[in-house]
């Protein structure tokens, strides 16, 4: 979605880590053994954790 609204690649990869980490949060607080993507949708659209992709 990120890359349909114009955002490069490295802010796109960097948006998609911190929403996985988010439902994965999610889950693990809810001790859940589905993800927990709807718990997450906030997150998702607006993670607190953010992450800086590094070129290898």
């Amino acid at each position: 979605m990120k890359l349909l609204q114009g955002a490069s690649l490295r802010d796109a990869l960097e948006h998609v880590t911190a929403a996985v980490y988010e439902i994965m949060l999610a889950t693990k607080g809810m001790q859940e053994y589905e993800l927990q993507v709807v718990a997450a949708q906030d997150r998702i659209a607006q993670p607190e954790h953010l992450f800086s992709a590094t070129q290898l």
